[in-house]
């Protein structure tokens, strides 16, 4: 392969590192916002309240499905090596 080529793949590689990674930062700050709207669902009183039912039911199953944490969780593993002590 050339030169010329294998820095372009890894300027590529770069970038969708790097988009990778904007796209778990807007997902996290996503799933703070869904767990700061539901704990204010639950110590605000009933008249400050402005999601329904089955809207604070898809935050609970969208919170407690795993999924999004077994995403994070897998790219995190892939993207920081770990360090293995001989």
């Amino acid at each position: 392969m050339f030169a010329r080529d294998v820095g372009r793949l890894e300027k590529l590689k770069q970038t969708l590192h790097e988009a990778v990674r904007w796209i778990i930062v807007v997902l996290a700050f996503g799933i703070a916002g869904c767990i700061l709207v539901r704990i204010l669902h639950l110590v605000l009183p009933e008249s400050w309240l402005w999601l329904d039912e089955p809207r604070i039911e898809e935050i609970d199953h969208l919170l407690l499905s795993g999924a999004l944490g077994a995403l994070l969780s897998r790219y995190i593993s892939v993207a920081i090596p770990t360090r293995r002590n001989p």
